[in-house]
């Protein structure tokens, strides 16, 4: 099913005041790349098992995935994520989101009832999905069983922006967050993709909205130790 929403205005960076005590230990060595798709460079997943584990001793590859080993840095009850778009200059040049939650999003449909179980915000710079702010962004889930599109996606709603793990091709790329809703910045200097009305959800007649249509996403997951290659032949 395409991300046929049409996108909210874009979001607010979360208050530093809100972040838990744990921020400053976010240093680099301790983020582990669980996931990279490059879509213009090795393309896309063919299932959910190339999504789960695909060039596990290649983390710099164009495809690379070890989330079926996320529960190894699974702390306590909970996972703290960082799904970062490389490509976007993002909200105050900032092109990630941190958050915490303690479902796996390689098992867990959550966003059919809301956010992902246990979903807090950490350091969230792109809020919205694509239909409105009732549906925020809640975490990552495993997207329908039947879905064509994509593995996981990070909109609560009923659409696919934010996607990981994807299977096919969408406004040029991949879908990403949703972008401002002014027409003037969306255009192919800014990186931004501009809706029309065949992509219009919920009949509204705003067809000015934009989304970031990606080449690259990445999901790192906080742990205290790096991943043990696997063995080879």
């Amino acid at each position: 099913r395409p991300p046929s929403a049409v996108p909210s205005p874009l979001p607010t960076a979360v208050p530093t005041s809100s972040a838990p005590t744990f921020l400053p230990t976010f240093t680099p060595e301790r983020w582990v790349k669980v996931f990279h798709q490059d879509s213009e460079k090795g393309g896309y997943f063919a299932d959910l098992d190339a999504v789960t584990y695909t060039n596990v001793n290649a983390s710099n590859s164009s495809m690379f995935s070890i989330l079926g080993d996320l529960e190894d840095y699974r702390d306590n009850t909970t996972f703290i994520f960082k799904m970062v778009w490389p490509s976007l200059g993002g909200v105050d040049g900032r092109n990630y989101n941190i958050w915490s939650q303690t479902s796996n999003p390689l098992t867990s449909t959550d966003h059919a009832d809301g956010p992902a179980k246990g979903y807090k915000a950490i350091d969230v710079h792109w809020d919205y999905d694509g239909a409105d702010s009732d549906h925020p962004f809640g975490g990552l889930f495993l997207a329908d069983a039947d879905s064509a599109s994509t593995a996981m996606d990070g909109d609560t709603g009923s659409c696919w922006f934010m996607s990981l793990g994807t299977y096919v091709s969408y406004g040029g790329g991949m879908p990403g967050p949703v972008a401002p809703s002014t027409e003037s910045v969306c255009d192919d200097a800014t990186g931004y993709t501009l809706k029309t009305d065949a992509w219009q959800c919920g009949g509204d007649g705003n067809v000015n909205k934009c989304f970031f249509s990606v080449s690259v996403v990445e999901l790192w997951v906080l742990g205290n130790t790096q991943p043990t290659p696997y063995p080879t032949a």
